[in-house]
C-alpha cells in the first residue's frame, strides 16, 4: 500500500511538472521528466503486486490506481492538445509521453489482479485435512476363538522281560608304532597395528626405502587420505599402504593427525 501511495504523488508530481514547463514553453523532455513518468509506474505496479502477492484484499486499491492512470491520461490529452501550438508540434511531446504512461498504469492495475487470481494455488486448511483423513476406510479385524479339541491316547502297557547278557572282555591287540615328525614352527610376521589417517599436501612419492635415493614404487596424488602403520627412527618417514603397495613416504609432505605419533617405530 505505502509503494502504491508513493506512486500516485510521484504521478501528481509528474503530472504539475508537465504543466508547467508546457506553460514556459520548454522544448525538451529532460531527464527529471522521465525520471518521475518512470518512478510513478514502478512504484504503483509494484504497490499493487505486493498486495496479490500478500494475499491482502487490494480491490480498493486497483480502483485508486486505476483512477490514476486515467486521471494522468487524461491530464496528458490536454496537454498535447495545448503542445500542438509550439513549433515542435509532437516532437519531443511531455502530454506523449503523460499520455502512455497513463494508459500503462491503467493496464497494469487491471492486468495484476488478474493474473493473480489465475495463478493463485488453494492451501489445505486443517479442517480439510482432518476430515479427509476421517474419511479412510480401516479395516476392522474380529478375533475368533477356536475351541481346543482334546485327542485321548492309549496308555502305555509295562511288559517285564529278564534278560542276561554276558559282557565282553577287552582283549589286548599289538599296533605298529608309527614316528611322527613335527614341522618346523613359522617366524611371525610383522602386522600392522592400528593406523591413523593422514592427507598428502602434493604429489609424493612412495619409496621401498625410508630414504630419498630409493627407488620409487608409485606417486600419490596430492589432497589423497592415507593410512599410516608406522614410523622410521627419526621420526621423518612413515610407513604406508597404498593402491596395493606398502612403502615409505617424507612425512614433511604430509598432514599427519595428532594419534599419529603414538605409532610404534619400525624396521625398514
Amino acid at each position: 500500500m505505502l509503494l502504491a501511495i508513493f506512486g500516485i504523488l510521484f504521478a501528481a508530481l509528474f503530472l504539475i511538472n508537465n504543466l508547467a514547463k508546457t506553460i514556459l514553453k520548454r522544448p525538451r523532455i529532460s531527464f527529471w521528466d522521465l525520471l518521475l513518468a518512470f518512478l510513478a509506474a514502478l512504484l504503483m505496479g509494484l504497490g499493487l503486486l505486493s498486495e496479490q502477492l500478500n494475499g491482502a484484499n487490494s480491490t480498493l486499491l486497483a480502483n485508486m490506481i486505476v483512477i490514476a492512470g486515467i486521471f494522468m491520461a487524461v491530464f496528458s490529452l490536454i496537454v498535447l492538445i495545448a503542445e500542438l501550438r509550439r513549433p515542435e508540434k509532437l516532437r519531443q511531446s511531455r502530454g506523449v509521453l503523460g499520455l502512455g504512461i497513463g494508459v500503462l498504469v491503467a493496464l497494469a492495475a487491471i492486468s495484476i489482479p488478474m493474473t493473480a487470481a489465475n495463478f493463485t494455488i488453494p492451501t489445505p486448511t486443517p479442517i480439510q485435512i482432518a476430515a479427509s483423513a476421517g474419511t479412510t476406510n480401516t479395516p476392522s479385524v474380529q478375533p475368533t476363538r477356536q475351541a481346543p479339541t482334546v485327542t485321548p491316547s492309549p496308555l502305555p502297557t509295562l511288559t517285564a522281560t529278564d534278560t542276561l547278557t554276558p559282557t565282553p572282555r577287552a582283549t589286548l591287540t599289538p599296533t605298529a608304532t608309527r614316528w611322527t615328525y613335527q614341522s618346523p614352527t613359522p617366524l611371525p610376521t610383522q602386522t600392522n597395528v592400528s593406523p591413523c589417517l593422514a592427507t598428502v599436501d602434493f604429489n609424493l612419492r612412495l619409496r621401498v626405502q625410508p630414504d630419498a635415493e630409493s627407488e620409487t614404487l608409485l606417486v600419490i596424488p596430492f589432497t589423497t587420505t592415507i593410512s599410516l602403520y608406522g614410523r622410521s627412527q627419526d621420526g621423518g618417514w612413515w610407513y604406508t599402504e597404498y593402491e596395493d603397495q606398502s612403502g615409505w613416504i617424507d612425512g614433511e609432505y604430509i598432514t599427519r593427525s595428532s594419534t599419529c605419533d603414538e605409532l610404534p617405530v619400525r624396521d625398514a
